[in-house]
């Protein structure tokens, strides 16, 4: 339960970036309350979903494509519900969509590593000093 509150906020935290930056860089500068909860709400769901990689029975290769599935499923409502005119099914949508995916999970293995990286370097200056002691 823990864990799926944390992927939420985090889910919210990233979906709000990114969707700021779009509405942004096509122009709107103010948003309604609606929009911005539907945003976060939704985003809160993308960050769910990313629980999909923790299902020991299924594969990398099979999570990774349902994923991308699903948040494309995701961000196609929030289009729609906001009434933005991006339609699901147009290239540049799809282009600018794999983009941002692109860039948001090499950002997250980036942070996944460094963070793996230190538990690894704290594992081994433990290592040492049991090593040490003997």
């Amino acid at each position: 339960m823990r864990k799926s509150v944390l992927v939420f906020i985090i889910g919210v935290g990233i979906g709000n970036v990114i969707s700021f930056l779009n509405l942004w860089g096509y122009g709107f500068r103010e948003i309604s309350l609606s929009t911005w909860a539907s945003i976060s709400l939704l985003s809160g769901f993308i960050g769910l979903v990313s629980l999909v990689f923790d299902i020991e029975a299924l594969p990398f290769k099979k999570a990774l494509p349902l994923h991308f599935v699903f948040v494309l499923g995701i961000v196609a409502l929030m289009n729609w519900f906001n009434g933005w005119k991006a339609g699901i099914l147009s290239v540049r949508f799809l282009l600018f969509f794999v983009l941002i995916y692109l860039v948001v999970w090499g950002l997250v293995a980036y942070l996944n590593h460094q963070q793996i990286s230190k538990i690894n370097m704290k594992l081994q200056e433990r290592k040492k000093k049991t090593l040490q002691k003997k």
